[in-house]
């Protein structure tokens, strides 16, 4: 075979090339659109189909092949996982699929988040709650503060008291956390006067509050707490939600300057060496503790003195009590006691040397001192018309607060006796606490009830115009007289 063969076989073949690739040019260029759009999706891919993380953790999810297409982004579960432009972001355990339609293709990546349920909880006293862990195996639960909110073995929140604890759950080599608040309210319980406002304040909430009042007619309550009472007397329940912790208060409304207690809620029998009466005021009921003079505990430091004088000391003890103070009788009287501290050891020895016959513990000066010492305001009225103290009593116990009252010697016991008026009944009585078992009033009952028209008859006032007060009895000149306590609630 010569050159010019070789020449034309090489030529020939050239060409059959050249055909070839113009066929197969030809053949892509009327190629369907589909089968382009197949060959282009064949070649686009995530950066990853599966990805296991914990909450808080971020990653990005890239698209190879995409040429210039538009890319949306979705989560199956957005509360779980949630994406944006590729950016995802785990927020709690659970299993999301993160979509990427790039045209008509959707590619997909499977989230799954080693996590609880929740990262955070609100509770009440003696709520449950079931945590649970995604996608996590060989678990183990541990209290961090088992007064506040222990756990079961199960995963199960259990709340005890008020405050803020974490709950740890190791699971997978890694170890996830559960803040537990236990709510409370200050009162589950108040007494509020019309037409005015308070602020119902809550402790260790962890979520938004939402507040509701069950009668809107009576009182409101705004998104804080604060509370408007209105003109008008009722009940209504006050709620507060946060989390899953449901909290409520029973609200009382009185009219001003009208607050009385239910015959009902007292007591019928009352000769304990000490019992607790509940009286209505605001903003709360008050508690006072009615003492027996002669109780074995009393006669302890002065056998004869406080059995048979005691009851000025046993009636500044309600008082107290009735204000939040644990004060007994014995620490009016004892050494280094309120009368002790009131004052001075001087008077206090003196006191104490029973100069005379009938001469007491503390007077209505001495008991009206060692209120104020302790942080308790008073009026001491010392003379008075009978018309103008019963109005004026009446007026006072109606604001909730109670009044220490003087009887005569011989009218009431054998000698001076001091008693105190808790408030007043819905039958319009006076309610009379009295630290010795007599006849007036109540059959021996040291609670009793009385009109304070009756009452009024038993008192005296001072004598002597501006005789000279002292801290226990010298007669009538400057022992008489009655104590409004808390006169400006």
């Amino acid at each position: 075979m010569n050159g010019r063969e070789d020449r034309i076989i090489f030529m020939k073949k050239k060409n059959i090339v050249f055909v070839l690739c113009l066929i197969f040019a030809l053949g892509f260029l009327f190629m369907p659109q589909e089968g382009r759009n197949a060959e282009a999706a064949s070649r686009t891919r995530l950066s990853s189909t599966s990805l296991k993380v914990v909450p808080g953790k971020t990653e990005k999810l890239k698209i190879y092949g995409r040429r210039g297409r538009k890319v949306v982004w979705t989560s199956s579960r957005p509360r779980v996982v949630s994406v944006e432009n590729g950016k995802l972001t785990a927020l709690k355990g659970g299993t999301s699929t993160i979509t990427a339609r790039v045209g008509s293709q959707k590619l997909h990546c499977k989230v799954r988040v080693v996590g609880l349920n929740t990262t955070k909880i609100t509770l009440a006293k003696g709520d449950k709650f079931q945590l649970k862990v995604k996608n996590g195996y060989r678990t183990t639960w541990t209290s961090k503060n088992k007064k506040i909110a222990k756990v079961s073995k199960n995963g199960v929140i259990k709340a005890k008291k008020s405050g803020v604890t974490t709950i740890v759950c190791r699971t997978n080599g890694r170890k996830l956390k559960c803040k537990v608040y236990v709510a409370s309210l200050k009162y589950s319980t108040l007494r509020l006067k019309a037409e005015s406002s308070y602020h119902l304040s809550i402790k260790h909430a962890g979520d938004v509050l939402a507040w509701t009042s069950s009668n809107p007619s009576v009182a409101e309550v705004d998104s804080n707490g604060n509370i408007t009472t209105l003109p008008v007397s009722g009940t209504s329940v006050l709620t507060c939600k946060s989390g899953k912790a449901v909290l409520s208060c029973k609200l009382t409304v009185v009219s001003p300057d009208n607050i009385i207690t239910n015959m009902s809620t007292l007591p019928t029998s009352s000769n304990q060496d000490r019992f607790t009466v509940a009286v209505n005021s605001y903003p709360n009921v008050r508690h006072y503790t009615v003492y027996r003079q002669s109780a074995s505990i009393n006669a302890s430091s002065f056998k004869n003195y406080m059995p048979y004088h005691g009851c000025a000391a046993c009636a500044a003890a309600t008082v107290l009590t009735g204000f939040g103070k644990n004060i007994t009788p014995k620490r009016v009287t004892d050494k280094n006691g309120l009368e002790y501290k009131a004052f001075g050891k001087k008077i206090w020895k003196k006191n104490y040397k029973k100069e005379l016959k009938d001469q007491m513990p503390v007077s209505l000066y001495g008991i009206n001192k060692i209120l104020n010492n302790n942080g308790i305001q008073t009026e001491y009225v010392r003379r008075f018309s009978d018309a103008e103290a019963c109005q004026q009593i009446i007026s006072h116990l109606k604001t909730g607060n109670p009044v220490v009252i003087e009887a005569k010697k011989g009218k009431w016991a054998n000698s001076y006796h001091t008693m105190v008026l808790l408030g007043l009944t819905d039958t319009g009585k006076a309610i009379i606490a009295d630290s010795a078992n007599r006849t007036g009033f109540g059959s021996k009952q040291r609670v009793k009830y009385e009109s304070v028209s009756n009452l009024i008859k038993h008192m005296f006032a001072c004598s002597v115009s501006g005789a000279k007060s002292a801290n226990c009895y010298f007669g009538s000149s400057s022992g008489g007289g009655y104590i409004l306590v808390n006169p400006n609630p």
